[in-house]
């Protein structure tokens, strides 16, 4: 928002300098005058209208160069767009493939009664660097929403790889098995949604609602019926993710900054 506040402004006030230039160069000693004093002033402005020749060709210049990086941004950007559907179909089998994981380790965890921790034998897909790569080739060309957006999704893909790779059962293990889940179905509501920027329909998600997470569920080939604590554990993660506008975080904190000073 501030970069093209600059750049108005600069283009606002390169215009007012050329305006008045032209009207007390050209304009009002031909109107006013007469041929001979425009030549006159041509002739003892010499200097000052080379600079100003200079300068404009300067701007111009600047001007083309941004104007090419920017259409060839957007062409490198449409070409990475164009292969998202098929890195993101891909993430999202991996992903499906991490869930039917835990939910196999959850089922294990409930079994096992013993506070003993053990190995869970049973390992997810390998994830493949280049589905990330894509990516990272989209944040490249795209735009500080979108890059946020795809930079989002890096993260909850490595997280979840990094903690689906090394999973230990025990029967106090069954809560950290419902974070897993919730993560995942997370990261599957992102992925799903992000099908639409590819089509040109991209919506940041600062949060998404129990109904997306539910249908992510039936996605994952799970059902609540299998896992009966994560009915209620969907209902009630589904305002955390909600992202809080930074004017209200504030607000709140001056509410317990004054309640805290006035039990003092």
């Amino acid at each position: 928002m501030l970069k093209g506040l600059y750049k108005s402004l600069a283009a606002l006030f390169f215009s007012i300098l050329l305006m008045t230039y032209i009207y007390f160069m050209f304009y009002q000693p031909f109107i006013q005058g007469s041929w001979s004093m425009l030549e006159n002033v041509l002739s003892n402005w010499q200097a000052f209208n080379s600079a100003m020749i200079a300068l404009t060709a300067s701007v111009l210049a600047i001007y083309t160069t941004i104007y090419r990086d920017k259409k060839q941004c957007e062409r490198e950007y449409i070409c990475a767009l164009a292969h998202l559907p098929l890195t993101l179909s891909s993430l999202i089998e991996y992903n499906e493939n991490c869930a039917q994981v835990i939910l196999r380790y959850y089922k294990d965890c409930k079994r096992n009664k013993h506070s003993k921790q053990r190995p869970f034998k049973e390992q997810t897909d390998e994830l493949e660097p280049i589905n990330i790569d894509k990516l990272a080739q989209c944040i490249k060309f795209a735009s500080t929403a979108d890059a946020d957006h795809y930079k989002k999704i890096i993260e909850m893909i490595q997280v979840q790889n990094s903690r689906t790779k090394k999973l230990t059962v025990g029967i106090s293990n069954v809560s950290y098995a419902m974070g897993l889940f919730d993560e995942s179905l997370k990261l599957h509501v992102y992925l799903s949604n992000t099908f639409n920027h590819a089509r040109n329909h991209f919506e940041a998600i600062e949060s998404y609602r129990c109904e997306q997470k539910k249908t992510a569920l039936l996605n994952c080939d799970i059902h609540l019926d299998t896992v009966p604590e994560l009915h209620d554990y969907i209902q009630q993660g589904s305002a955390t993710f909600k992202k809080i506008p930074s004017w209200k975080k504030l607000l709140t904190r001056a509410k317990l900054s004054i309640l805290s000073y006035k039990k003092r």
